[in-house]
């Protein structure tokens, strides 16, 4: 059964949908609510008799098909559909991270966004060039909301100062973000 995909533009993709029927099924494309019909010369449809398998091939994925999709069988017992999206894989792009003053033991939050990537892309901290692993250290807080990742050092240290920098990765592949100094000052 198709799912969500996302796909690179100017590549094939190739989706596949199962049917099962008696009697047979009559099977139909659409896309953003319109029938794909052998008249669209950007589609190919397959079908295999013997597994039951329907195909929709996209020769060269551009822009125009981008959107929902949704296939249908229908026969004398009913209809059934199946709604998957088609998106287009993206680089992702981080932003700027700010240069930072705090004091020791204060909570301190460094702030990278991500302008662009799909699918959405995993963060990696970055301290004087060594990844910081959150997972382990209960010295730091990674909170995420919407496009806005946030590193929280809950209570800063002279050891914390440095530079810091975030390193975006998704299936397309990675963009680095500036590095921002943060100043831990004792008190």
């Amino acid at each position: 059964m198709p799912k969500d995909t996302f796909v690179q533009l100017n590549y094939s993709v190739k989706l596949e949908y199962l049917i099962d029927a008696l009697p047979k099924a009559k099977v139909e494309w659409f896309l953003n609510s319109n029938e794909i019909t052998i008249k669209d010369k950007n589609f190919k449809f397959e079908s295999d008799i013997r597994t039951g398998t329907y195909s929709l091939i996209i020769d060269k994925v551009n822009v125009m098909q981008i959107g929902t999709y949704c296939v249908k069988a229908s026969n004398t017992c009913g209809t059934v559909d199946h709604e998957f999206k088609i998106e287009v894989l993206e680089l992702p792009k981080a932003g700027i991270i700010e240069d930072s003053v705090t004091f020791e033991g204060d909570e301190c939050k460094l702030t990278v966004d991500f302008l662009a990537g799909k699918p959405k892309p995993k963060i990696e901290w970055f301290h004087n060039d060594i990844e910081i692993n959150t997972t382990l250290n209960d010295v730091y807080e990674l909170i995420e909301i919407d496009k806005v990742f946030n590193l929280i050092i809950k209570a800063a240290k002279t050891a914390d100062s440095g530079s810091y920098y975030a390193r975006l990765t998704n299936q397309v592949g990675s963009d680095v973000s500036n590095k921002a100094q943060l100043l831990v000052k004792s008190i």
